[in-house]
């Protein structure tokens, strides 16, 4: 677990943080309150995207894959590839399943310059804490694949966290 923890932590770091140098020069070219027009304007879909696939049963957009289940058959890879290659693809964001489009907020703010550099660990920590605690809970093994309907209720759950990391900009700016 800790190894997967490091590698997606590690991962969306230095995905924001290079996003975020494109930030600062998009800063220099575009005006404050455009980038953050955008930016609420985005936060505004990105929610109603979140509400809608909540009330479907959806996950968020974007690439509907996961890493490859092969990087775990073989029997001869040190224990520690595997956690660190899924850890790896899921820190990159876009690469996989998106249970939010807060992901895809993220990733948005970073290149307008807003969100700052370290941003990439924040959203590291907010995967990484709740799949350890999941993962301790099911005693080793996801609890989706313990208990269906708690699975289900976690995404949901999440998904619904989502949307209010997705409002709390909005709430700020017009507050």
């Amino acid at each position: 677990m800790a190894v997967l923890v490091v590698a997606h932590v590690l991962s969306a770091l230095v995905l924001v943080l290079a996003l975020s140098q494109v930030g600062r020069l998009v800063a220099d070219v575009v005006g404050r309150d455009a980038r953050v027009g955008v930016a609420l304007g985005a936060a505004l879909v990105a929610t109603g995207v979140d509400l809608v696939a909540i009330v479907r049963a959806r996950m968020a957009p974007g690439l509907a894959r996961q890493t490859p289940k092969a990087v775990a058959d073989d029997p001869g890879r040190p224990w520690w590839v595997t956690p660190l290659i899924w850890g790896g693809d899921t820190g990159i964001i876009g690469t996989t399943f998106r249970v939010s489009s807060a992901s895809w907020l993220l990733l948005l703010t970073a290149v307008l310059g807003l969100a700052p550099w370290w941003a990439g660990a924040a959203y590291g920590l907010a995967f990484a804490v709740p799949l350890a605690v999941v993962v301790a809970v099911g005693e080793g093994a996801p609890v989706c694949t313990l208990r269906p309907r708690l699975g289900r209720a976690a995404v949901r759950g999440a998904q619904g966290a989502g949307v209010l990391v997705l409002l709390a900009p909005l709430a700020v700016t017009l507050g």
